[in-house]
This record gives structure tokens, sequence and C-alpha cells, in this order.
């Protein structure tokens, strides 16, 4: 983006925050003749279809959102929803009632504090294993449903076992564990289904090791 352009999107910014510390939520076209105006009592030369392509940017980037009275710098400045979005960053994959507990904030409250973050594009939610999951958007690990497995602990715990031990068969894992087989069989079979374990028929058994092309990545998530 141009300096040129980095400047009167600046300006537009500042009336765009003036606007809303009125108490007026983001309207695109009361928008457009409030800072239309603004721009003649001040003699800054921006035309409507500047000020519309501005504005286009800013909801395209979330720093504003349509119909809100919120704007994106300010969002965690309320402590409740910044204690949220901390929680979410340190535990991506996390789930609704997890930030409840430890928010200790009512559903109604968090729920209001998500909506809010996930509208600015702070988190965003993922549908796993049938639960809305929260990650944080900056999140740069490629595979959000290994980043919810290796949170559920008794997945955790076969990973570690499989990196500490190399390859073993479903029904060692049961036993050592000392967890159902059934459980040991799901969690397992996603693994697989993702590519984090690779499987080997030996001796009329199948036995499943962690793949090494991403056992890198998730050796410092998993229990010691």
């Amino acid at each position: 983006m141009s300096s040129f352009l980095n400047n009167k999107k600046e300006i537009i910014m500042n009336y765009i925050q003036k606007y809303i510390e009125k108490g007026r939520s983001v309207d695109f076209d009361k928008l457009i003749h409030f800072i239309r105006n603004k721009c003649a009592k001040n003699s800054i030369n921006i035309n409507n279809q500047g000020i519309k392509l501005i504005l286009k940017l800013l909801l395209q980037e979330r720093i504003i959102v349509n119909r809100s009275t919120l704007y994106r710098n300010e969002i965690l400045e309320n402590q409740n929803r910044k204690q949220i979005y901390e929680i979410i960053v340190k535990n991506p994959g996390i789930y609704f009632y997890r930030i409840i507990k430890d928010s200790n904030l009512s559903n109604r409250i968090v729920a209001w504090h998500i909506n809010i973050l996930l509208k600015f594009n702070f988190i965003s939610k993922e549908n796993i294993d049938n639960h809305d999951v929260y990650f944080d958007s900056n999140m740069i690990f490629p595979n959000k449903e290994l980043m919810y497995l290796l949170k559920k602990k008794k997945c955790n715990r076969i990973l570690h076992k499989l990196n500490k031990e190399g390859g073993l068969t479903k029904t060692k894992l049961s036993k050592d564990l000392k967890t159902h087989y059934n459980i040991i069989s799901k969690y397992i079979d996603k693994l697989d289904d993702i590519g984090v374990l690779i499987k080997e028929n030996y001796q009329n058994k199948t036995i499943f090791h962690i793949n090494e092309k991403i056992k890198d990545k998730i050796i410092f998530f998993l229990e010691s």
C-alpha cells in the first residue's frame, strides 16, 4: 500500500474512531457522509471513491465491523475479553465450557466476548469431533485438528508412549496405558487419518509409529 494511501487511511481511521466514540454503530453509508463532511471541514482532499475504498479495506482487515460500536484497537481493553483471548492463545483448540471454567465467568459473558473476538478476527472457530473449539487467528500451526487432539489427555499419552517406545499395537497401548481398547482405537484412527501415524503390518499385527515427518512439530506438546 502506498504512503499516500496509508496517510489517507490513517486520517479516515481517526474520523471513524471519533464517530464510534459518540456511541454510533458502524454503518457504511452514514460513515461515508460523516467522513466526507469532516474532510470538507478540514480541507482534506479525499473524494467519495477514495473514502469507500479505504472503508472497504478497513472492513476486510476487521479494523471495523459492520453494525458494531467497537473499534479493533480497543477490543482488548476490556479485561474479561482480554482474559478470554489469552486463555485461547495459551490453549489452542480449547472448547467453550473449558473457557468458562478457566475464566470463572458466566456462560453469557463468555459467549458475548467470544462473539466479539470472532467478529474482529482475533480468534477463529472450528468444529472438530462435534465440538466448537477456538484458536488464535495468528496461530501458524498448520493442522488445527491435531492441535485439538494434543489437548486431549488420553491422545497425548498415546503419542508420548509411541514416541518413547516406538511402534506399538492398539492392544499393547490399551494394556500399557490401562485405557479401554475402544478409546485407544478411536484416537489412533483419528491420528492415522490426519497423517500423524504410520502403520505397518508385521506377523499378523498392525503396528503404529509416529510419522517422522511430523514428529518434530508435536514433540514439544507431549506429556513428560
